[in-house]
């Protein structure tokens, strides 16, 4: 034990000396973060039932380790032609067991192998626990002074917050936000990039982080401090295995753009003379990224112990940390980027009919850690003005969503405003069909798929929270895993009670998290500390206690999207709500997959059949053709908010102000977008003509009778007007009528009164049904 923790305070002393003594506050954090340290050591080892010795402390901190490329990159790529389409046999997507993926075929495996050929003399090439583990061990003094590095980060900032906490300051005005924005902000630079995404999700949430802190954050987006040119250059010609000179006719002295992972340089090629966005990977990432998780892996261990001693929660944290990991590793291979750029490219441009574009890639020209693709002109999202932004975030959001509910479900798992240009020159670009495109995405580092059957329940889910139905809402949570299976009725009550507590302000007010903070003016604080607030934390606190809640891996990197994505839409419109701007494209799909998938076709019935299709092949009333119109409107973008005091978000019963004309919703039933419901309009089409008919012909019998009988004699002489014997015996008539045209029912009359209805409103006419 002495000699161990010799050599832990000797780790400790030496990454004291590296701390700048210039800076009071900082040393005294470093200090204090020093004695942490070793108290850091006793939990630690307590907590791992037993003595631990110096492999086993965990943290990040900068790393020299010399990266080698591996065997397979540079040497394979000269297979590949230089541009996106020649790898297009090769963009299939690699699907896994449990349903997700980051990796394209054979790209997993190949590191897999690279790793183990390059022995435990550099960090594994892919997310491997036990590789990452056994690189580490024999590294303790580069964890013991992550640690270090951490806490004198960490302690300064918490300090600051617990002071003004103290005095109350916090939060209260310009020049203490911005003060702690800037911390935050260097803090996560110094710490590197785990920190650093983290940065950058609450760069782009208008509704929870202050505009000061967020425009402090948004530098973290390509903003980042950079590494040298020299060492950038040395990475280039290291990846390409010749001169720059060779493959570069130009290239920028200094970065265009600096990120977490890697920063970009513009260039020139010798070979066709058009220029490229050159990213190239900071020397260390691959040793912070993997020094930060294998630290991560032990927190988040301890950390689910104590969820699951104190909560009712199922969460799987491990598994979702692995999740979260993997795809963060795979950022770091750009070869699997470039894959996954030829695939959105062939994929996106064509389903967003040019309007979204995406670089072409110069395949024979990328590795592990670099990556050449098309040069595009543009600027960020977010400095679009409002109005543009609006705009630009309807294209965006249908982009994702087709990215994430249509086959084969591969979504962008980073948008975050740098990602996403507004394109200054379509005419530039470097595609036949993309001459009229307006956003361009760019880094697909980070790329996951969601099963088949969860995209068709997240569908349905929107369709149910539209109209608030939080019975089948809850069902919708069942089904994704969120919730067991075997939750018994009680359970799911109450499951969906606190569901529509918490639920209900931000998918029906909209604002984001402004929803569940007010807006009643006050600082940030003071909505925090709120009574609203705190009953909405109450309300959390004791659902984490009692429901077995849980989230599904995929989830984690889903969720991390939405946040981004709808804190872009946020700084164009404060109000935004989410799910109602996505009912839209919802309905687009069922109105085109209805006919192919049970989820899509109960989903759609539950809309046009109000509540009388609770399964496929269950009798139903007849359908709603106003429900019908008012979904042809929402599928062209025209929604009506419901003000009839239901509760539901979408007005299912009323046409929008600015409905469609008659010949849109033609168009729109007859084009390839409808084909999935027209089967079932075919047979509601016979039904309605067959009812129309034995109406009109029950209606004309009783004419031609009456009008073979004398006019009424006038006023109170009318019951003395001769009746003449009819030719045809009156029962013989009624016997025929009735298999002719047997009576209409109630509920039949109803629907053709309806139809009729209908037809008047689109002739703008104004008539009772029944003349």
């Amino acid at each position: 034990h002495g000699a161990v923790q010799l050599q832990r305070n000797r780790a400790t002393a030496l990454s004291m000396q590296k701390v700048n003594t210039n800076n009071n506050a900082n040393n005294m954090a470093t200090v204090a973060a020093a004695s942490m340290v070793n108290e850091i050591l006793k939990i630690d080892a307590t907590i791992s039932g037993g003595k631990k010795g110096d492999d086993e402390l965990v943290i990040y901190e900068s790393s020299t380790t010399n990266i080698a490329t591996g065997s397979g990159d540079s040497r394979a790529k000269s297979s590949s032609s230089s541009s996106s389409s020649s790898s297009s046999s090769k963009t299939k997507s690699n699907t896994k067991e449990d349903g997700y993926s980051f990796y394209f075929d054979g790209m997993k495996s190949q590191r897999l192998k690279q790793t183990g050929e390059q022995g435990k003399d550099q960090p594994p090439l892919v997310y491997d626990k036990v590789a990452m583990k056994d690189y580490w061990k024999a590294r303790p003094k580069e964890l013991n002074a992550r640690w270090i590095q951490f806490l004198s980060v960490a302690t300064p900032f918490f300090t600051r917050v617990i002071t003004d906490l103290a005095t109350g300051k916090f939060l209260k005005d310009e020049k203490s936000i911005r003060d702690l924005a800037v911390m935050a902000r260097e803090g996560m630079e110094t710490l590197g990039p785990s920190y650093i995404k983290l940065g950058q999700i609450m760069s782009v949430r208008p509704d929870i982080i202050p505009e000061v802190a967020q425009k402090e954050l948004e530098k973290l987006q390509d903003g980042v401090k950079v590494f040298s040119t020299e060492e950038a250059y040395k990475v280039i010609e290291e990846e390409l295995g010749c001169p720059l000179t060779d493959v570069f006719s130009e290239i920028s002295p200094e970065p265009i753009a600096a990120a977490s992972l890697a920063q970009v340089y513009r260039g020139r090629l010798v070979s066709n003379g058009k220029q490229v966005a050159i990213k190239v990977q900071r020397p260390e990432a691959l040793s912070t990224v993997s020094k930060d998780l294998y630290v991560l892996q032990r927190a988040v261990g301890l950390y689910q112990s104590i969820i699951k001693r104190w909560t009712a929660q199922e969460t799987d944290y491990v598994t979702l940390l692995d999740t979260f990991a993997e795809g963060f590793y795979s950022e770091l291979d750009f070869l699997n980027e470039a894959k996954n750029q030829v695939f959105f490219r062939e994929t996106i441009v064509s389903r967003t009919k040019g309007q979204v574009y995406v670089p072409n890639v110069y395949m024979d020209l990328c590795s592990r850690r670099l990556l050449v693709s098309e040069w595009v002109d543009g600027y960020k999202l977010t400095e679009a003005k409002d109005d543009e932004l609006r705009q630009l975030t309807a294209l965006g959001q249908q982009c994702f969503l087709e990215q994430l509910l249509e086959a084969p479900g591969y979504f962008h798992g980073d948008p975050h405003a740098g990602n996403i240009l507004k394109v200054l020159d379509p005419s530039k670009l470097d595609h036949p069909n993309a001459k009229q495109a307006r956003l361009c995405l760019l880094d697909f580092g980070l790329v996951t798929t969601v099963p088949e059957n969860d995209r068709a329940t997240i569908v349905r889910g929107i369709v149910h929270l539209a109209n608030r139905d939080w019975d089948a809402v809850t069902q919708d949570f069942i089904e994704l895993g969120f919730l067991p299976r075997d939750i018994d009725r009680d359970m799911q009550v109450r499951v969906t009670g606190v569901m529509k507590r918490v639920l209900t302000p931000y998918i029906f007010q909209g604002g984001g998290a402004k929803a569940f903070l007010g807006d009643s003016g006050g600082s940030y604080t003071d909505k925090i500390f709120s009574p609203s607030f705190q009953a909405l934390a109450r309300d959390l606190n004791a659902a984490a206690r009692e429901i077995p809640f849980k989230i599904p891996p995929y989830f984690a990197i889903l969720a991390r999207s939405i946040t981004v994505l709808e804190g872009i839409a946020l700084k164009g419109d404060p109000n935004y709500r989410l799910v109602m701007s996505s009912y839209p494209y919802v309905a687009r799909r069922l109105l085109r997959d209805s006919s192919d998938t049970d989820a899509f076709r109960l989903a759609l019935n539950e809309i046009l059949y109000a509540d009388s299709a609770d399964s496929i092949g269950k009798a139903k009333k007849r359908l709603n053709p106003k429900r019908l119109v008012v979904l042809l409107n929402n599928a062209l973008d025209r929604v009506a908010d419901a003000r009839d005091g239901s509760g539901a978000l979408v007005d299912l019963d009323t046409l929008p102000s600015d409905e469609a004309s008659l010949s849109d919703l033609v168009d729109l039933l007859v084009s390839e977008d409808a084909k999935g419901i027209r089967a079932t309009l075919i047979d509601e089409i016979i039904v309605g003509i067959d009812l129309i008919l034995r109406q009109l012909t029950r209606r004309s019998t009783e004419w031609v009778t009456s009008a073979l009988q004398p006019p009424m004699l006038p006023g109170p002489l009318g019951f003395l007007t001769p009746r003449l014997p009819s030719p045809i015996p009156s029962a013989l008539v009624e016997s025929a009528l009735n298999k002719i045209a047997p009576p209409i029912t109630a509920e039949e009359q109803v629907y053709v009164n309806d139809l009729i209805l209908l037809a008047f409103e689109f002739l703008e006419l104004d008539e009772d049904p029944d003349k």
